[in-house]
């Protein structure tokens, strides 16, 4: 709740791994993989970017289709 409340009237940089707690809290998503930026977009257009079918990706889900060609 925290974090929301502040970024309404600020910005803030949130780095983690737990992408379930990023999806709950962040508008802006930028994956970094390998020390290079993969995507950056808002967690919106991400979902619907790689909706499939009737099923909504989730962003851990989102995040390895798009770092698994990194390897």
């Amino acid at each position: 709740k925290l974090i929301k409340k502040m970024g309404k009237e600020h910005t803030i940089t949130l780095s983690s791994h737990i992408l379930t707690e990023i999806s709950a809290v962040c508008d802006s998503i930028i994956i970094i993989n390998k020390g290079r930026i993969v995507v950056e977009d808002t967690l919106e257009n991400l979902t619907q970017s790689f909706h499939m079918e009737q099923e909504v990706l989730s962003l851990e889900e989102i995040f390895l289709k798009l770092t698994k060609e990194e390897k």
